[in-house]
Protein backbone atom coordinates (compact mmCIF):
# COMPACT_ATOMS: atom_id res chain seq x y z
CA UNK A 1 0.00 0.00 0.00
CA UNK A 2 2.78 2.42 0.92
CA UNK A 3 4.60 1.51 -2.31
CA UNK A 4 1.41 2.24 -4.32
CA UNK A 5 0.98 5.63 -2.60
CA UNK A 6 4.60 6.51 -3.37
CA UNK A 7 4.19 5.65 -7.06
CA UNK A 8 0.95 7.65 -7.22
CA UNK A 9 2.59 10.74 -5.70
CA UNK A 10 5.57 10.41 -8.05
CA UNK A 11 3.23 10.28 -11.06
CA UNK A 12 1.36 13.36 -9.89
CA UNK A 13 4.65 15.22 -9.46
CA UNK A 14 5.63 14.66 -13.09
CA UNK A 15 2.17 15.60 -14.32
CA UNK A 16 2.28 18.86 -12.40
CA UNK A 17 5.88 19.64 -13.43
CA UNK A 18 6.08 19.13 -17.22
CA UNK A 19 9.17 21.37 -17.44
CA UNK A 20 11.22 18.41 -16.29
CA UNK A 21 10.27 16.59 -19.48
CA UNK A 22 10.25 19.46 -22.01
CA UNK A 23 12.52 22.47 -22.37
CA UNK A 24 10.67 25.77 -22.76
CA UNK A 25 10.87 27.31 -26.25
CA UNK A 26 9.94 30.94 -26.96
CA UNK A 27 9.13 32.71 -30.24
CA UNK A 28 9.32 36.50 -29.98
CA UNK A 29 7.78 38.40 -32.91
CA UNK A 30 6.09 41.78 -33.51
CA UNK A 31 2.30 42.01 -33.52
CA UNK A 32 2.31 44.19 -36.67
CA UNK A 33 4.64 44.77 -39.64
CA UNK A 34 4.42 47.13 -42.66
CA UNK A 35 4.06 45.51 -46.10
CA UNK A 36 7.42 45.37 -47.87
CA UNK A 37 9.50 45.89 -44.73
CA UNK A 38 11.75 43.46 -42.85
CA UNK A 39 11.23 42.72 -39.16
CA UNK A 40 13.20 40.86 -36.51
CA UNK A 41 12.17 37.75 -34.61
CA UNK A 42 13.92 35.77 -31.88
CA UNK A 43 13.83 32.05 -31.09
CA UNK A 44 14.93 31.02 -27.59
CA UNK A 45 15.08 27.70 -25.77
CA UNK A 46 16.23 26.68 -22.28
CA UNK A 47 17.88 23.61 -23.81
CA UNK A 48 19.06 23.12 -27.39
CA UNK A 49 16.17 21.53 -29.32
CA UNK A 50 16.75 18.54 -31.57
CA UNK A 51 14.89 20.27 -34.42
CA UNK A 52 13.74 23.81 -35.27
CA UNK A 53 11.94 25.04 -38.40
CA UNK A 54 10.05 28.25 -39.19
CA UNK A 55 7.23 28.68 -41.70
CA UNK A 56 6.41 32.15 -43.02
CA UNK A 57 4.48 33.18 -46.16
CA UNK A 58 4.37 29.57 -47.30
CA UNK A 59 8.16 29.11 -47.04
CA UNK A 60 9.81 26.76 -44.56
CA UNK A 61 13.25 27.42 -43.05
CA UNK A 62 15.20 24.89 -40.96
CA UNK A 63 17.39 26.59 -38.36
CA UNK A 64 20.95 25.60 -37.58
CA UNK A 65 21.30 23.92 -34.19
CA UNK A 66 24.26 24.31 -31.80
CA UNK A 67 26.22 21.28 -30.65
CA UNK A 68 26.09 22.40 -27.01
CA UNK A 69 22.99 21.48 -25.01
CA UNK A 70 23.01 24.56 -22.76
CA UNK A 71 20.25 26.63 -24.34
CA UNK A 72 19.61 28.23 -27.71
CA UNK A 73 19.06 31.75 -29.07
CA UNK A 74 18.75 32.86 -32.67
CA UNK A 75 17.82 36.30 -33.99
CA UNK A 76 16.84 36.61 -37.65
CA UNK A 77 14.92 38.72 -40.13
CA UNK A 78 11.69 37.99 -41.97
CA UNK A 79 9.60 40.23 -44.21
CA UNK A 80 7.05 40.58 -46.99
CA UNK A 81 7.16 41.57 -50.65
CA UNK A 82 5.33 44.67 -51.86
CA UNK A 83 4.33 42.73 -54.99
CA UNK A 84 2.73 39.74 -53.23
CA UNK A 85 1.73 40.68 -49.69
CA UNK A 86 -1.81 41.58 -48.69
CA UNK A 87 -2.72 43.56 -45.61
CA UNK A 88 -4.21 41.69 -42.67
CA UNK A 89 -3.16 38.79 -40.44
CA UNK A 90 -0.39 36.40 -41.49
CA UNK A 91 0.67 33.34 -39.49
CA UNK A 92 4.23 32.62 -38.37
CA UNK A 93 4.86 29.15 -36.98
CA UNK A 94 7.79 27.49 -35.26
CA UNK A 95 8.08 23.71 -35.24
CA UNK A 96 10.46 22.24 -32.68
CA UNK A 97 11.37 18.87 -31.20
CA UNK A 98 12.72 18.22 -27.73
CA UNK A 99 12.39 15.65 -25.00
CA UNK A 100 8.63 16.10 -25.01
CA UNK A 101 8.28 15.34 -28.73
CA UNK A 102 7.24 17.55 -31.65
CA UNK A 103 5.42 20.84 -30.91
CA UNK A 104 4.37 23.97 -32.82
CA UNK A 105 4.21 27.60 -31.65
CA UNK A 106 2.13 30.04 -33.72
CA UNK A 107 2.13 33.83 -33.81
CA UNK A 108 -0.20 36.17 -35.70
CA UNK A 109 1.43 39.17 -37.38
CA UNK A 110 -0.87 41.80 -38.89
CA UNK A 111 0.50 43.34 -42.11
CA UNK A 112 -0.23 47.05 -42.45
CA UNK A 113 -0.45 49.10 -45.66
CA UNK A 114 2.30 51.49 -46.79
CA UNK A 115 1.67 54.39 -49.20
CA UNK A 116 4.53 53.90 -51.66
CA UNK A 117 4.93 56.68 -54.27
CA UNK A 118 4.72 56.51 -58.08
CA UNK A 119 7.49 56.78 -60.67
CA UNK A 120 7.24 57.30 -64.45
CA UNK A 121 10.01 56.21 -66.83
CA UNK A 122 10.48 56.24 -70.60
CA UNK A 123 12.41 53.26 -71.97
CA UNK A 124 13.07 51.66 -75.36
CA UNK A 125 9.96 49.75 -76.42
CA UNK A 126 11.72 46.34 -76.41
CA UNK A 127 12.71 46.78 -72.75
CA UNK A 128 9.09 47.34 -71.72
CA UNK A 129 7.55 44.63 -73.93
CA UNK A 130 10.27 42.16 -75.02
CA UNK A 131 9.71 40.43 -78.39
CA UNK A 132 8.44 36.85 -78.40
CA UNK A 133 11.81 35.56 -79.65
CA UNK A 134 13.19 36.26 -76.15
CA UNK A 135 10.62 34.13 -74.30
CA UNK A 136 12.92 31.12 -73.81
CA UNK A 137 15.75 33.31 -72.56
CA UNK A 138 13.50 35.18 -70.14
CA UNK A 139 12.06 31.89 -68.82
CA UNK A 140 15.54 30.47 -68.11
CA UNK A 141 16.65 33.68 -66.41
CA UNK A 142 13.50 33.78 -64.28
CA UNK A 143 14.03 30.16 -63.18
CA UNK A 144 17.70 30.82 -62.32
CA UNK A 145 16.69 33.89 -60.29
CA UNK A 146 13.97 32.02 -58.40
CA UNK A 147 16.40 29.22 -57.56
CA UNK A 148 18.98 31.69 -56.21
CA UNK A 149 16.39 33.57 -54.13
CA UNK A 150 15.14 30.27 -52.65
CA UNK A 151 18.47 29.62 -50.88
CA UNK A 152 17.88 28.51 -47.27
CA UNK A 153 21.32 27.95 -45.77
CA UNK A 154 20.55 27.25 -42.07
CA UNK A 155 23.52 29.23 -40.69
CA UNK A 156 23.34 33.00 -40.25
CA UNK A 157 26.22 34.80 -42.01
CA UNK A 158 24.92 38.38 -41.92
CA UNK A 159 25.30 41.04 -39.26
CA UNK A 160 23.23 44.20 -38.81
CA UNK A 161 23.41 46.88 -39.95
CA UNK A 162 24.23 45.61 -43.43
CA UNK A 163 27.09 47.28 -45.27
CA UNK A 164 26.14 49.94 -47.83
CA UNK A 165 27.07 48.52 -51.26
CA UNK A 166 27.93 51.92 -52.83
CA UNK A 167 28.11 55.43 -51.30
CA UNK A 168 25.70 57.05 -53.77
CA UNK A 169 22.29 58.43 -52.78
CA UNK A 170 18.93 56.87 -53.65
CA UNK A 171 17.57 57.57 -57.13
CA UNK A 172 14.59 55.17 -56.94
CA UNK A 173 13.23 53.90 -53.64
CA UNK A 174 11.72 50.52 -52.88
CA UNK A 175 8.00 50.08 -53.47
CA UNK A 176 7.56 52.70 -56.22
CA UNK A 177 4.58 52.04 -58.46
CA UNK A 178 6.25 52.14 -61.85
CA UNK A 179 4.67 53.55 -65.02
CA UNK A 180 6.82 52.52 -68.00
CA UNK A 181 6.09 54.34 -71.25
CA UNK A 182 2.66 55.14 -69.84
CA UNK A 183 1.90 51.51 -68.86
CA UNK A 184 1.48 50.47 -65.18
CA UNK A 185 4.00 47.76 -64.23
CA UNK A 186 5.17 45.84 -61.18
CA UNK A 187 6.35 47.92 -58.20
CA UNK A 188 10.06 48.53 -57.78
CA UNK A 189 11.29 45.72 -55.52
CA UNK A 190 14.77 47.04 -54.76
CA UNK A 191 16.76 50.21 -54.23
CA UNK A 192 18.48 52.18 -57.02
CA UNK A 193 21.66 53.91 -55.87
CA UNK A 194 23.51 56.58 -57.85
CA UNK A 195 27.10 56.07 -58.94
CA UNK A 196 29.49 56.58 -61.82
CA UNK A 197 30.27 53.69 -64.14
CA UNK A 198 33.11 51.61 -62.72
CA UNK A 199 32.41 52.47 -59.05
CA UNK A 200 33.16 49.40 -56.88
CA UNK A 201 30.09 47.54 -55.59
CA UNK A 202 30.58 45.86 -52.21
CA UNK A 203 28.83 42.89 -50.56
CA UNK A 204 26.26 43.93 -47.97
CA UNK A 205 27.27 41.05 -45.68
CA UNK A 206 29.35 37.90 -45.57
CA UNK A 207 28.05 34.99 -47.59
CA UNK A 208 28.53 32.81 -50.64
CA UNK A 209 27.88 33.76 -54.26
CA UNK A 210 24.76 31.87 -55.32
CA UNK A 211 24.47 33.13 -58.91
CA UNK A 212 26.33 35.24 -61.48
CA UNK A 213 24.44 36.11 -64.66
CA UNK A 214 24.07 38.40 -67.64
CA UNK A 215 20.30 38.81 -67.87
CA UNK A 216 17.95 40.76 -70.11
CA UNK A 217 16.45 42.88 -67.32
CA UNK A 218 19.13 42.72 -64.58
CA UNK A 219 22.13 42.90 -66.91
CA UNK A 220 25.36 41.62 -65.38
CA UNK A 221 24.32 40.61 -61.88
CA UNK A 222 25.41 38.90 -58.67
CA UNK A 223 23.31 37.09 -56.03
CA UNK A 224 24.82 36.38 -52.58
CA UNK A 225 23.41 33.88 -50.04
CA UNK A 226 23.81 35.27 -46.51
CA UNK A 227 22.11 32.41 -44.69
CA UNK A 228 18.73 31.99 -42.98
CA UNK A 229 16.93 32.77 -46.25
CA UNK A 230 18.59 36.16 -46.93
CA UNK A 231 19.90 36.77 -50.47
CA UNK A 232 21.25 40.12 -51.71
CA UNK A 233 21.16 41.15 -55.39
CA UNK A 234 23.37 43.54 -57.39
CA UNK A 235 22.10 44.47 -60.90
CA UNK A 236 23.20 46.44 -63.99
CA UNK A 237 26.92 45.90 -63.37
CA UNK A 238 29.61 46.77 -65.92
CA UNK A 239 31.91 44.06 -64.52
CA UNK A 240 31.69 41.13 -62.10
CA UNK A 241 34.61 40.39 -59.76
CA UNK A 242 33.38 37.13 -58.17
CA UNK A 243 32.41 33.64 -59.29
CA UNK A 244 29.60 31.30 -58.28
CA UNK A 245 30.34 29.38 -55.10
CA UNK A 246 32.91 31.91 -53.89
CA UNK A 247 32.82 32.94 -50.21
CA UNK A 248 32.81 36.72 -49.70
CA UNK A 249 33.15 38.93 -46.65
CA UNK A 250 31.11 42.00 -45.80
CA UNK A 251 32.36 44.97 -47.82
CA UNK A 252 34.25 42.85 -50.35
CA UNK A 253 34.10 44.15 -53.95
CA UNK A 254 31.79 41.94 -56.05
CA UNK A 255 31.47 44.07 -59.19
CA UNK A 256 31.36 47.57 -60.70
CA UNK A 257 28.48 49.96 -61.36
CA UNK A 258 27.22 49.95 -64.95
CA UNK A 259 24.13 50.30 -67.12
CA UNK A 260 23.70 46.74 -68.42
CA UNK A 261 20.24 45.22 -68.83
CA UNK A 262 17.16 47.43 -68.49
CA UNK A 263 18.71 50.67 -67.26
CA UNK A 264 18.47 54.32 -68.27
CA UNK A 265 22.02 55.05 -67.08
CA UNK A 266 24.78 53.88 -64.72
CA UNK A 267 23.48 52.97 -61.27
CA UNK A 268 23.21 50.01 -58.89
CA UNK A 269 19.94 48.21 -58.31
CA UNK A 270 20.38 46.69 -54.85
CA UNK A 271 17.82 44.06 -53.86
CA UNK A 272 17.34 42.03 -50.68
CA UNK A 273 15.17 38.92 -50.45
CA UNK A 274 14.26 36.96 -47.32
CA UNK A 275 12.64 33.58 -48.00
CA UNK A 276 12.06 34.78 -51.60
CA UNK A 277 10.27 37.93 -50.36
CA UNK A 278 11.95 41.08 -51.75
CA UNK A 279 11.97 43.57 -48.88
CA UNK A 280 13.11 47.19 -48.58
CA UNK A 281 16.89 47.08 -47.94
CA UNK A 282 17.24 50.78 -47.04
CA UNK A 283 16.46 50.61 -43.27
CA UNK A 284 18.80 47.64 -42.84
CA UNK A 285 21.74 49.59 -44.32
CA UNK A 286 20.97 52.92 -42.68
CA UNK A 287 20.10 54.45 -46.07
CA UNK A 288 17.80 57.47 -46.06
CA UNK A 289 14.94 57.43 -48.59
CA UNK A 290 15.08 59.65 -51.66
CA UNK A 291 13.25 63.00 -51.40
CA UNK A 292 9.64 62.35 -52.34
CA UNK A 293 10.44 58.64 -52.73
CA UNK A 294 11.91 59.22 -56.22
Amino acid sequence: MRRFAFLLLTGLFFLLCPATARAEVRLLAPETAPVGQAFAITVEADEAPAHLALTWCGKRLALDLPKAASGYRQELLLGTDVLRAETGPQELSLEYAGKGGLSVIKRRIVLSAVAYPEQRLDLPAEQVNPPARLNDRLKKEREATQKALAAKTPERRYELPLARPVPGSVSSAYGLTRILNGEPRQPHRGLDLRGAAGTPVRAAAAGRVALVGDFYYAGQCVFIDHGLGMVSQYFHLSAVDVREGQAVSAGEVVGRIGASGRATGPHLHFGLAILSQNVDPAPLCGISPAPGGQ
